[in-house]
């Protein structure tokens, strides 16, 4: 048995199970504010998380909204920070 390369598949495994672990609450902070964004004709979607860092897209209503900002900063990022301490930083995303 190779130590070497059973201890770099493990430390794989534990990477992919945290990451799977951080979606899944990152998720569920989305989930929690959906119903707000909804009620004004907006939602809300998880793009991807790279480095600790979740970038969400604003979608509906909420994407030319003039609160657009207000409501990712005061509510949708303070939110998932709350509920995933380890998210470094929530952007959102934009297709360049």
């Amino acid at each position: 048995m190779n130590f070497k390369k059973n201890k770099t598949q493990i430390k794989k495994y534990v990477i992919m199970h945290l990451g799977d672990v951080m979606k899944e609450k990152v998720e569920k902070a989305i989930d929690d504010i959906r119903p707000f964004l909804m009620n004004d004709g907006g939602n809300i979607e998880l793009v991807k998380i790279e480095d600790d860092i979740v970038y969400v897209s604003l979608q509906g209503a909420c994407q030319n909204c003039p609160w657009q900002q207000t409501t990712f900063s005061g509510g949708v990022e303070q939110l998932i920070k709350e509920y995933v301490p380890e998210v470094k930083e929530v952007r959102l995303y934009t297709e360049d």
